[in-house]
């Protein structure tokens, strides 16, 4: 899965929030570049990056909620973003999306060839009853996943010519206000990123609660209520989740030197018992079993 998402350069990292399964796949149709990537979510899951710099991509909402920008999407809606563009989503329990990336030099010369002008920022749809265009883009789309059901590419060139009409009919109605564009960032939405990315920036086991909320000139309480307005957790939760995951990635990619004391003490994590207890709960396997597995591969 991670070789075939790489081919796009489709970067997002995924942050648990909550314990639980995240289940990811990706399959390719091997004409005209195109790629379909499923997420089904048993947790909550934090997710940032960058969208792919080579394709256009459409995602949609099968079950669940998914919030993007702090904007939610919910089953009736498409998400619709260019080559590049940042992502910043949340993904909660019983999430089912399905994103279809087509490469950029298709959809451009598409677009170049139908005159129609190609948005460079995220936007969003509703799917109404009675809207032909979104009508017929979701059966379009049913089409595409039993291809990649059957890995039968022999109707693809077909299927194709159909999603890239109703893919650039997207395109037009952003042009002409069918479609909106994400809201622009509430003050609560604003104050979680910073804080998120302030969190980010600082060593795990540096992160004191107190000193942030000072450095960044807000009470806890504000803070805390910004957080659960974002990510349905507080500040000290994010940063434990935070902590774990940083863990996490030093023991998938350490090499034979990385123990699991080193990773929990530069995490922030002082206690090896409760972190080999919590790390379990998280991520479903023991510290000393990832540490083996990644050193095994």
């Amino acid at each position: 899965m991670r070789d075939v998402v790489r081919r796009f350069g489709f970067d997002v990292e995924y942050m648990k929030l909550t314990p639980g399964s995240l289940n990811m796949e990706a399959a390719e149709i091997h004409v005209d570049g195109c790629l379909v990537y499923r997420e089904r979510f048993g947790c909550q899951v934090l997710a940032c990056g960058t969208a792919s710099p080579r394709a256009y991509t459409i995602m949609l909402v099968r079950e669940g909620v998914a919030s993007f920008f702090g904007s939610r999407v919910s089953a009736q809606q498409i998400v619709l973003y260019p080559p590049g563009c940042s992502i910043d989503a949340v993904g909660y329990p019983g999430l089912r999306d399905i994103h279809y990336m087509l490469t950029a030099e298709r959809v451009e010369a598409a677009g170049a060839e139908r005159n129609v002008d190609l948005i460079k920022a995220p936007r969003t749809f509703s799917v109404d009853p009675g809207v032909d265009r979104l009508d017929h883009l979701f059966t379009v789309l049913e089409q595409v996943d039993a291809i990649v059901e059957s890995r039968d590419s022999t109707i693809w060139p077909e299927v194709e010519q159909e999603l890239m009409r109703n893919f650039l009919g997207l395109f037009d109605a952003a042009s002409y206000g069918s479609g909106w564009s994400l809201p622009p960032l509430q003050a609560a939405t604003k104050r979680a990123t910073e804080t998120r990315n302030y969190i980010f920036s600082t060593s795990a086991a540096d992160l004191d609660l107190a000193s942030l909320a000072r450095d960044l000139g807000i009470t806890r309480q504000h803070l805390n209520r910004c957080f659960r307005e974002n990510y349905d957790i507080s500040v000290r939760e994010f940063v434990h989740m935070y902590r774990l995951n940083q863990a996490r990635k030093q023991l998938l990619s350490g090499g034979s030197e990385m123990s699991v004391t080193e990773a929990a003490y530069s995490s922030g994590f002082n206690h090896l018992g409760r972190f080999s207890v919590e790390y379990r709960e998280l991520f479903g396997e023991t510290p000393s079993q990832a540490l083996r597995r990644a050193q095994a591969s």
